[in-house]
């Protein structure tokens, strides 16, 4: 439902907004679900991705600079 109604990434650090390469495929918890797993289907708490923007985030979080 979410890439439905947001079909862009919403990050934008790796793709930088241009297309094809917006195209979001996955989607993010803003705020991981090991740190707030009551957040988990939040629809606030998610944002749609592109995988290259997805995987930077995600391993900034897991490196703790995020």
């Amino acid at each position: 439902m979410k890439l439905a109604a947001d079909p862009l990434c919403q990050i934008r650090t790796h793709c930088k907004g241009m297309l094809p390469d917006s195209v979001a495929v996955e989607v993010d918890h803003i705020v991981p679900i090991a740190r707030a797993p009551g957040l988990r289907l939040r629809w606030d708490n998610l944002q749609s991705a592109c995988r290259a923007c997805h995987q930077a985030k995600t391993w900034a979080e897991n490196q703790g600079e995020a």
